[in-house]
């Protein structure tokens, strides 16, 4: 009966130091590709020190139940164990991707912008700057503008962005 508490506990302090300590780079989620391009729409892994610790909870709850609750034996004990931890695995593991797909990332990026068409809402003047309005993943922003030679482009006029250096965006007239 005390193994099976140690094991929940175990598990129960794991996912209470994750949830105290844990963030968004604590290698539980499966999208960490290390090359700049997070889709972000694998989900959770299964293997994850969350997920494992989850069906330790679930393992340590239910062998304890049983061995507390009943005269069964330990092998059976250990199997209602083995069967906790399979229905808290596939609870948790289906919270934990419920939550993971309504995250959605607010960031854009260089390569977001570049290629986007807008209008020009404050006028470019010669070797000066002014301010585009487009549309960028579904939300309009805007950005201060100039032209890569410096010649100026008239109030409304449609622009497309071809750079962004700085707090600039480079455009030319589209």
């Amino acid at each position: 009966m005390m193994v099976f508490a140690t094991i929940g506990i175990f598990g129960f302090a794991i996912l209470l130091l994750s949830l105290l300590f844990g963030h968004d780079h604590d290698h539980d989620f499966s999208d960490h590709d290390h090359d700049g391009a997070h889709d972000g729409d694998k989900g959770p892994s299964i293997f994850s020190v969350k997920m494992l610790a989850i069906v330790m909870v679930g393992f340590g709850i239910a062998g304890f139940g049983i061995s507390a609750g009943t005269d069964w034996s330990m092998l059976a004990a250990s199997l209602c164990g083995i069967g906790g931890a399979v229905v808290m695995g596939f609870l948790g593991y289906t919270v934990i991707k419920t939550i993971w797909s309504q995250q959605a990332s607010s960031t854009i990026t260089k390569s977001d912008i570049i290629g986007a068409v807008g209008r020009l809402i404050d006028a470019i003047g010669k070797d000066s700057v002014g301010q585009v309005a487009c549309n960028v993943r579904g939300r309009e922003d805007t950005y201060m503008a100039k032209t890569e030679d410096g010649h100026a482009i008239p109030l409304g006029a449609t622009v497309k962005i071809i750079d962004k250096v700085g707090q600039y965006v480079i455009v030319v007239e589209s």
